[in-house]
């Protein structure tokens, strides 16, 4: 027989920073607590500890929409996908491809409504404007990471 999981988590040391494995919303789930042994990894475990004993840590933060998540998304590409010079690579623009489509079939809907069988819509999108399929599965990775 196993042995049961730990209802409080524990944190490890893992490429020399604190992590914690939790599960959240059914899923485990890997949080950064800060460089390993230091007073902030400290301080970031007792308050996930103070969330878990309130009860409040597994909740929802809140309803945020496909298109703010994608918004967000956005912004975040903009600053990383930059090449040493610092100028924008094409990387962004194929981004923004995938948010158009994505926007428009789902962006008022909550985020975490927005599952596999989404995913296989907007394929299906993406085919019936006459992609090809190594396009189609390049979106569909680009899809899968925004909402990751």
């Amino acid at each position: 027989m196993s042995r049961p999981r730990n209802p409080v988590p524990i944190p490890r040391c893992h490429k020399g920073r604190a992590v914690l494995d939790v599960w959240k919303h059914g899923q485990r789930r890997q949080v950064v607590l800060g460089p390993w042994k230091s007073k902030a990894a400290e301080a970031e475990y007792k308050r996930i500890l103070a969330e878990f004993a309130t009860g409040t840590f597994d909740k929802p933060a809140g309803d945020v929409t496909v298109s703010e998540l994608l918004l967000a998304f956005l912004e975040y590409a903009e600053r990383h996908y930059r090449r040493p010079d610092g100028s924008p690579t094409w990387e962004t623009a194929s981004y923004k491809t995938v948010i158009r489509i994505v926007r428009e079939m789902y962006g008022p809907e909550p985020a975490r409504e927005f599952g596999p069988r989404k995913l296989a819509a907007v394929r299906a999108a993406m085919i019936g404007q006459g992609w090809c399929r190594s396009r189609v599965n390049q979106q569909v990775g680009r899809a899968r990471r925004m909402f990751r």
